[in-house]
């Protein structure tokens, strides 16, 4: 069995040369990984002049001019050509910044150059940028799309970077390592287009099945767009004796463990490896090897002379799993002379812990499962430890898996089937012997068709409760209420829920209904509110209010109402009930005007006759008494002694029942 354990890793500059130049190690201003220099290009209308940098080969692009060949501009915008790749700008704190955005000219040229001062001697400097590529693959009147191809220069040092087209809307970086000489304290960077070296660089450009080379006006692309330039420094090339001092290095950026399971009973003799390291930092560059190496402990580690490649070929002696490897990277065009894993220096490692893996049970089933004729298929399920996945078949052995990683398979097709669940390890992928078989079976009869109900009944009242089945093949169920009864319908007098199954031959299916109880009202009391009469209940329902009997209203307020003798109605709208309350409305005037009009000309008190005792006194602001009455109907025409009263306010002492009331009213004119 071989075990290939993967994690990805893309050193973005496709293809780098730095020229070796000796030195001696040289202590750096900079930390490691410091920025010393960065272009983003900010984000809104962007002042070219006040820049640092500038194009010697290109020119800046022009308000409506066309975006042609050997132009370039700091933008945004990507509409200057239909078929462009839209995409945002890299900077990820600027989603709507700005880029350089660069129509490649075929002849070689410049378009970014800047001046680095204040550069340590003999050190090392990453130059970077990331570039995306604006043509699409399927580019319109393009017979051939040309790849692009960007120079990045330093000094004695220089990238070639080039590539067929990259992804559409994806950034990419590029980056070059150069090595400042004795003496040297600044550099000129440069970035430059040189296309005609990418198509050396890629020969068979030129040549398609015909042999013939695509004309000059048929080949197009090289749009590309640029964002966060970044020179970052990178430390010096160190010497023998240094490797031997502690260096002020870094954590550890990046280390992952990996478990290789070889399943019981397979006894390989040899077990295939193989890394490809990641770099979450882009801290690494220049030529990188491997070095494996192994352990007994997971604490001393030593190296498997000659084992420098990315995949190892771990023995395995007598089927022994009491080792443990691990890879490392060496960085050779920098750190030639020391070794990367020492504690001294940053690493990038991946151990491997090789295990057998017991051979897992069958899974267990957790039952077969029926269902009716009318009715939606079942899910199958089987029960499996941790750590273990269950891959579904049609066959008890060999054959494809149709479902895979899951211990519940949702049934699709319909009749009687018999389906097969293999557990398999997440380590080492290791299958159980025998598959555990599971069965569906369809019935031949329907399922009864039934639909919950919600109903209301009337209290002091009874409710018929019924099955209802819909489906006719089902009429000649069987039933079986909560309540024990075995009749289709039965009658109820109390609120709650009820279910009822309905048998059908073997299938069945249970039905709930449930019943709310719609409550008579009971009328607290009756009150005046000035002409209107107001009635309250102790409980809360959908009622209704009448002072007839017949004619019924939602409001429980009845407005401008004469005093005197009523009877109150009140009922549940749903329910035949109605219960009633006979009241006495009775209010004072707060004025009256006995101007001769006819209206209000006299201030009366209506149904104060229809209580048991009464009396009323009407006083002047003095104290006079001006009209009285006892248990009688009381009414005043604004007159004392046949002599109109002045206007003013009156006041009023009225005893209904025991009960005194005192208060004032007006009298206008």
């Amino acid at each position: 069995m071989k075990v290939t354990i993967k994690t990805y890793l893309t050193f973005l500059l496709l293809l780098f040369i730095v020229f070796k130049v000796e030195g001696q190690w040289g202590c750096c201003s900079f930390k490691k990984g410091d920025t010393i220099y960065s272009e983003n290009f900010g984000h809104g209308p962007y002042d070219h002049m006040s820049k640092k940098w500038w194009s010697p080969s290109y020119s800046l692009l022009d308000d409506g001019e066309l975006f042609e060949e050997g132009k370039y501009s700091i933008t945004d915008f990507l509409d200057y050509q239909p078929d462009w790749i839209p995409i945002s700008n890299h900077t990820p704190e600027h989603g709507s910044g700005n880029m350089m955005v660069i129509n490649g000219d075929f002849n070689d040229g410049e378009f970014f150059s800047v001046n680095i001062s204040g550069l340590e001697e003999e050190t090392y400097y990453e130059f970077s940028a990331w570039v995306t590529n604006l043509t699409p693959k399927n580019a319109e009147d393009c017979e051939k799309p040309i790849p692009y191809a960007i120079t990045f220069e330093a000094s004695t040092s220089f990238a070639f970077a080039t590539s067929k087209l990259l992804e559409e809307n994806k950034w990419e970086r590029f980056f070059l390592v150069f090595f400042t000489r004795p003496g040297e304290t600044q550099v000129r960077l440069r970035i430059k287009n040189t296309l005609r070296e990418a198509l050396e660089f890629y020969p068979d450009f030129y040549t398609d099945c015909s042999l013939r080379a695509p004309s000059i006006d048929k080949i197009c692309g090289n749009y590309l767009a640029i964002d966060d330039i970044v020179v970052k420094s990178c430390g010096g090339l160190p010497s023998s004796e240094i490797c031997e001092e502690e260096l002020p290095c870094e954590e550890e950026i990046y280390t992952s463990y990996t478990d290789v399971g070889i399943c019981e009973g397979d006894n390989p003799t040899s077990v295939l490896l193989e890394a490809t390291p990641s770099d979450p930092s882009g801290r690494f560059f220049g030529d990188v090897t491997f070095q494996w190496q192994e352990s007994s402990d997971e604490n001393n580690w030593f190296d498997i002379p000659g084992e420098n490649d990315i995949i190892f070929n771990a023995p395995l002696v007598n089927g022994s799993f009491d080792k443990f490897y691990r890879v490392i990277l060496r960085e050779n065009s920098v750190f030639e002379q020391c070794d990367i894993l020492s504690k001294k220096c940053p690493v990038e490692t991946e151990y491997f812990n090789l295990k057998v893996a017991p051979i897992p049970d069958a899974p267990i089933s957790l039952g077969d499962k029926s269902y009716c004729l009318n009715e939606t298929p079942p899910i199958l399920e089987v029960e499996v430890p941790n750590g273990i996945a269950v891959n579904w078949y049609l066959t008890p052995s060999g054959g494809e898996s149709f479902y895979r990683n899951n211990s519940e398979f949702i049934v699709t097709e319909s009749g009687t089937h018999t389906y097969y669940a293999e557990a398999v390890s997440l380590l080492g992928g290791c299958e159980s012997i025998s598959r555990t078989p599971v069965t569906v079976v369809q019935k031949e009869t329907e399922i009864p068709i039934v639909e919950d109900e919600t109903l209301e009944f009337c209290e002091d009242t009874s409710l018929t409760l019924s099955a209802n089945v819909i489906n006719a093949n089902a009429i000649d169920a069987r039933y079986l209420w909560d309540t024990g009864e075995v009749t289709e319908s039965i009658t109820v007098n109390k609120r709650g829920i009820y279910s009822v199954t309905i048998f059908h031959e073997d299938c069945y299916v249970t039905k709930s209904i449930t019943v709310n109880q719609r409550y008579n009202p009971v009328i607290r009391e009756v009150t005046s509110k000035g002409k209107s009469i107001v009635v309250s209940t102790w409980n809360r329902g959908d009622f209704l209010y009448s002072l007839d009997g017949f004619n019924f209203q939602m409001d429980n307020t009845f407005h401008n109402k004469e005093g005197g003798a009523y009877t109150v109605y009140v009922k549940e709208r749903y329910c035949n009930e109605v219960v009633r309350r006979d009241y006495i409305h009775f209010y004072i005037p707060k004025y009256f005007t006995p101007n001769g009009d006819n209206e209000n000309d006299t201030f009366i008190l209506k149904g104060i006759e229809l209580y048991s005792s009464s009396s009323v006194e009407i006083f002047d602001r003095y104290g006079k008494l001006l009209k009285s009455s006892k248990n009688s109907l009381f009414e005043w025409d604004g007159t004392h002694e046949n002599k109109m009263v002045p206007p003013n306010d009156y006041w009023y002492i009225i005893v209904l029942e025991g009960k005194k009331i005192t208060g004032h009213f007006t009298l206008k004119r």
